[in-house]
Formats: C-alpha cells, structure tokens, sequence
C-alpha cells in the first residue's frame, strides 16, 4: 500500500515537473517580455515582491497557472541554457513542509534561508544532462503565500556554478 502511494506521488511529481518545463519553454499568448542591458529590478506589485535581473538576461511574464502557482516572472540567461521561474502560490508554509518530505528523498532536502525568508531547496546531488535546483521561499509579508520554481540548466555541466547563480538570483528578492 505504501509503495503504491509512493508510485502515484512520484507520477504527480513528475507531472507537475513536466508542466513546469512546458509553461517555461514554450511562447505564450500575451507574454510581456523583457530584457535587460544592465542590471534592473523587476517589481510584482499583485505578488509582493521584487527581483534583480542579472545583465543580459531576459525575461517573461505571463497570467497561466501550473497547478495552484501562477507563474510571475521566468528569467533565462543570454546563452538559453539556465531558466529561472517563480510562480506564487496560495499555500501555507507548513503544507509547503509536508508536501516536500512527502515528495522528495530526505538527503535531497535542505531547509535553509534565501532572500532574507525561511526556505527549502532541493538540488540535484549528481550530474544530469538537464539539472534541476527546485526551490520553495515563504513570503514574509503575505500569509499563506510561498514563491517557488524549478530552475533549469540545460546540459549544464558546472553544478556549482548553477545552483551559486541561482542562489545569487534568489537571495535578490525583495517583499513589499
């Protein structure tokens, strides 16, 4: 019985990874779009928050929803191979605890601080031809309001690199 429900999350785990990966790469209908020549900071007033464009970088934003998240801002590298989305979700942080134990092998997991904000990361340990660095940030100044994405490296090969850029990226966030 166990091992069933552990077979059903993992399948609506990898869903939900598949849905992410499509709503990132794929043009939508009434994409805003952005780029940035120098460092600028992009301001979502509906989430509450605000984020550091890194030079070069471009960026999108759209109204569709994966799941219960809204994507707010997606940020791609000037090379195409590093994808950054943070979506919003309604969701209170002890929920967001629960359902990243349940879903995620426990060695993988690091509870931990980004952007100032008790948070959750979970990277992979190993190289992967696409690696992923999934993260979960609880808003400070909304309840039961968590930013959160699964950043992407597209045949990556420097780990470190990665999940240093986007830890930098992620602890640029500010909450209004």
């Amino acid at each position: 019985m166990l091992k069933q429900k552990l077979i059903i999350a993992g399948i609506i785990f990898l869903l939900v990874v598949v849905g992410l990966g499509y709503l990132i790469i794929k043009p939508g209908k009434g994409v805003k779009t952005g780029s940035s020549e120098k460092r600028s900071v992009f301001t979502s007033q509906e989430y509450g928050f605000s984020v550091t464009v890194p030079e070069g970088w471009t960026y999108k934003t759209t109204p569709e929803k994966a799941g219960e998240a809204t994507l707010a801002i997606q940020l791609k590298s000037p090379d195409g191979k590093i994808y950054i989305p943070i979506f919003v979700e309604k969701k209170g942080w002890d929920l967001v605890l629960g359902d990243v134990r349940k879903n995620f092998k426990p060695e993988a997991i690091e509870e931990t601080t980004l952007a100032g904000q008790p948070a959750v990361k979970i990277v992979a340990k190993k190289k992967e031809i696409n690696p992923g660095y999934n993260f979960r940030i609880k808003h400070p100044k909304r309840e039961n309001t968590v930013l959160l994405g699964v950043a992407f490296y597209i045949r990556g090969k420097n780990l470190e690199t990665f999940h240093s850029l986007v830890e930098t990226i992620l602890n640029s966030i500010t909450f209004n």
